[in-house]
């Protein structure tokens, strides 16, 4: 079996899963992994998610689909606003790890992606902090996402 299609597996298999919130995912910088998780979560039909942006400019909504190679994607124009991609409704945030943020600790998404999560994996307290949001989230899933790895 394929990277890809163990990627994809794994991807469906923590959707379905009633019990577990959080999944990291490593070694999706392959273009086809990238998009396993895309796919993923729209064949689970029409769900909200928010991308939680770590450390990155207004580019990094840009950025997200490049790694897929989706390049004609409209990305909102400022973060906070909602796009449509296929059966998904995705919002995008700016996340800052050098302080605590509660911003959408009240809104229940069905999906929520941090990325790339490799930019706070050698801080103890980034990393806390991320647990302590994960903890608070309403969310259902919670996918950390480490492009390296």
């Amino acid at each position: 079996m394929s990277d890809v299609k163990n990627a994809y597996d794994q991807i469906i298999d923590f959707l379905n899963n009633e019990t577990e919130k959080t999944l990291l995912l490593r070694g999706i910088a392959d273009k086809e992994k990238h998009q396993a998780l895309l796919k993923a979560l729209n064949a689970q039909g029409n769900l909200k998610g928010l991308i939680n942006l770590i450390h990155t400019t207004k580019d990094g909504m840009e950025n997200f689909f490049r790694w897929a190679e989706l390049y004609k994607v409209n990305v909102p124009k400022k973060y906070g606003q909602g796009m449509k991609l296929s059966n998904l409704t995705i919002f995008f945030d700016n996340l800052t790890t050098k302080s605590s943020s509660d911003k959408y600790d009240n809104y229940a998404f069905d999906f929520m992606i941090v990325w790339p999560i490799q930019s706070v994996t050698k801080n103890e307290k980034e990393i806390q902090m991320l647990k302590e949001m994960a903890e608070r989230q309403k969310t259902k899933k919670i996918i950390y996402n480490a492009p390296i790895g």
